[in-house]
């Protein structure tokens, strides 16, 4: 049986923190500039935590240079919001189908379960620990790797390729899962099978347009997704 890889993103996929995370980001941006709602208007789906600060940074004109340790600084400041904000957080909720699917999945031999994410590493983390959920996950690669959403994919797939060495993997055996058209053009870019999840802010009809390899409304219907690559 051969092995399988899958890759899944977090926010709008595996979970919905219920607004902690862009509460945390408000916090931190406010602490550090002291301005209120920096991320009002800019949509986060699929991005990376850096690129998200970079771009709330330019959005409210801040008159400083962009540099990699204020990023740092905020997302260091985030990171101690959300460890607040993610337990007090009445909305927080596992996405449909997820619980059941991890621990089907985690249980298989030739299935290897990792995260491909545009959270930094601390936050995701939080995120999945709230849920019960951080267990499940071998390996990964975060926002905290890159700032590029590409290239922390190709990333997680050479990260699959260690617990894997033996194992000659191609596109039918690495799957990467999520909710954004993000998620589906840099599978697609780094050469694995790309799964659209309806769960986040896209529809089915808006995920489709990105001609995913699979297409799922949620992830009760991940027996679907098993039966057609067994």
């Amino acid at each position: 049986m051969r092995q399988k890889v899958f890759l899944l993103d977090i926010d709008g996929t595996l979970l919905h923190t219920g607004g902690a995370g862009t509460r945390s980001l408000s916090r931190a941006f406010q602490k550090i500039y002291g301005i209120e709602n920096a991320f009002q208007g800019i949509t986060m789906d699929g991005k990376t935590d850096p690129e998200i600060v970079r771009e709330a940074i330019r959005k409210n004109k801040v008159k400083q240079e962009i540099e990699p340790t204020k990023i740092e600084e905020i997302l260091t400041e985030y990171i101690a919001f959300l460890k607040e904000e993610i337990l007090i957080s009445p909305n927080y909720r596992l996405m449909p189908g997820v619980k059941e699917m991890l621990e089907d999945l985690h249980a298989r031999q030739n299935i290897l379960l990792g995260i491909a994410s545009g959270n930094i590493q601390q936050g995701a983390e939080i995120k999945l620990k709230r849920g019960g959920i951080y267990k499940y996950f071998l390996f990964g690669a975060y926002g905290s790797d890159s700032e590029d959403r590409g290239e922390l994919v190709r990333l997680a797939i050479s990260r699959a390729k260690k617990f894997l060495p033996e194992t000659e993997l191609t596109k039918e055996d690495i799957y990467v899962i999520g909710d954004t058209p993000r998620d589906i053009i840099f599978g697609r870019q780094a050469q694995a099978t790309t799964v659209g999840v309806a769960t986040g802010r896209y529809s089915l009809e808006e995920l489709k347009q990105l001609s995913p390899d699979y297409l799922l409304s949620d992830l009760t219907f991940y027996k679907t997704l098993l039966d057609s690559i067994s």
